[in-house]
């Protein structure tokens, strides 16, 4: 079984691509419901609820000093996994929140952390895609 490693993995939003991305995130998120019924023997059960989802890009900061993204900005992001062009997520999105990072006793280059919200449905493309 080959295991697939994400030092190649990129960002693109349209025909751009994000530089340089440091790392970023996804979570798939399933809102259940709890209830309880007369079938349930007095256990909390759980419905399926509505999907979503969250996640977070690390960029560090470019000679231009500028972050591509800004908050409340809708963008569709293509995360992928690797180099292959074929593994990755096409999350349609809104910028929540931009963080500036700086390590001032460490000395590492500053970065922006860019925290994004889904905005509709996620599509898994490649080896990502689901069954």
């Amino acid at each position: 079984m080959t295991i697939l490693y994400g030092h190649r993995g990129t960002v693109r939003i349209g025909n751009a691509q994000l530089v340089p991305v440091l790392k970023w995130t996804l979570s798939i998120i399933s809102r259940n419901v709890p209830f309880v019924s007369s079938h349930s023997g007095q256990w909390s059960r759980r419905a399926a609820g509505p999907r979503d989802c969250t996640g977070a890009l690390l960029l560090h900061i470019s000679a231009d000093g500028r972050c591509p993204l800004r908050a409340g900005q809708p963008v569709v992001l293509e995360l992928h996994v690797d180099d292959s062009g074929g593994n990755y997520y096409r999350v349609p999105a809104i910028v929540d929140r931009i963080s500036v990072q700086t390590d001032i006793s460490g000395g590492q280059p500053v970065g922006f952390a860019v925290d994004f919200s889904g905005d509709g449905p996620i599509a898994s493309h490649g080896i990502l895609a689901a069954e």
